[in-house]
């Protein structure tokens, strides 16, 4: 049993300390449970070295190939730990980081931008960090990203606008946020984003090159970031958002296009829509 601690009182470099020390403290655990353990990290915040008082952390950990062990969660000193695990499989490479595929490619080696190595006897992990991080999307990523939120973007302006005719606020916002998300997987598809948090995400959408004209007005409002009583304003930012959206993927797309569902989808003018 660890002594209770206020880790609202501790400064910014005692935070990255005492969550350091936590995330070693689960590594030995891990160790010593699994000893054939090849490989463990920690990402997240703690792996950027900027926790905050209520960050949690997160241990992702390798093994060799066969069954992975069951996810671990516990409480250390106040904080939360979280310990997934994966498997090295015989062709040298580990299962589902190295194999995302669609948005969770950009999740991925966002994630891998600031993972910290706890323990890497063999170099496994600081091969395949190093490879996740330079390798570009694999096939047609972000061609099928952009097919998925064109169609979503075109379905949830329908639910919007049904929404705000019904006076049905709950949907209206609802159907903002699905547009905004969407809109956002596309910008960082267009623009090669890869967040290595979800907490920064937004700020980095933001600042790309190429996005809607008034993205940064409506794609807050939207989200539901910025708050506003009037469902109006929400309505009115969501829509020229997904308007606007559908417009620079059919421009980025150009006469590119291989997946036949999406040639469909942009073969139909958006003004029959009412888009």
């Amino acid at each position: 049993m660890t002594a209770k601690i206020n880790l609202t009182t501790l400064s910014r470099d005692g935070l990255r300390k005492h969550f350091a020390t936590v995330a070693r403290r689960a590594a030995k655990r891990v160790l010593a449970q699994y000893p054939n353990t090849l490989a463990i990290a920690v990402d997240g915040s703690v792996g950027r070295d900027r926790p905050l008082p209520y960050s949690d952390v997160d241990i992702f950990v390798i093994m060799p190939p066969g069954r992975r062990p069951t996810p671990i969660s516990y409480f250390d000193s106040g904080c939360l730990v979280g310990v997934g695990f994966n498997t090295f499989n015989k062709k040298g490479k580990v299962g589902l980081p190295t194999s995302a595929k669609g948005i969770d490619f950009f999740w991925a080696r966002g994630g891998s931008l600031t993972s910290k190595i706890l323990y890497d006897r063999k170099g496994i992990l600081k091969r395949h960090l190093k490879f996740r991080r330079s390798s570009g999307p694999p096939g047609s990523t972000v061609e099928d990203i952009l097919c998925d939120s064109y169609y979503n973007i075109i379905e949830y302006a329908g639910k919007l606008r049904n929404g705000w005719h019904v006076r049905d606020e709950y949907l209206t916002r609802y159907a903002a946020r699905i547009i905004a998300e969407r809109s956002q997987n596309a910008l960082m598809a267009l623009n090669q984003i890869s967040p290595p948090s979800e907490n920064i995400v937004w700020h980095l959408v933001m600042k790309a090159k190429k996005k809607p004209p008034h993205f940064r007005a409506d794609y807050p409002i939207a989200l539901g970031l910025k708050g506003t009583g009037k469902t109006r304003e929400v309505f009115v930012a969501a829509l020229r958002l997904a308007q606007e959206s559908l417009r620079l993927i059919r421009k980025e797309s150009g006469g590119t296009v291989t997946h036949r569902n999406f040639r469909t989808l942009l073969a139909q003018p958006l003004e029959t829509l009412g888009l």
